[in-house]
């Protein structure tokens, strides 16, 4: 079954506000949130059957996703490069 266009934003969205809704209960310390917002970032960026959102999408628009990396200079933020 080939999947829509439009079924291909519909779940982008939803998975963009999955997203969103973790990362603001892990702000409020909520930890156990972890796991379900990998299987949210999973979707989005990692390969495999029913992965690669992002790519899907870029692929049925014609467009180029870019994401600015927006990392302040710590001692952490090195290690990361």
């Amino acid at each position: 079954m080939k999947i829509t266009t439009e079924q291909k934003i519909s779940e982008l969205k939803d998975v963009l506000e999955h997203v969103g809704h973790y990362v603001q209960l892990l702000k409020s310390g909520k930890a156990s949130y972890v796991k379900p917002l990998s299987v949210e970032l999973r979707k989005l960026y990692c390969s495999g059957e029913g992965n690669r959102l992002i790519k899907r999408v870029e692929e049925a628009l014609g467009v180029d996703v870019k994401f600015p990396v927006r990392v302040k200079k710590t001692l952490y933020a090195t290690y990361l490069y």
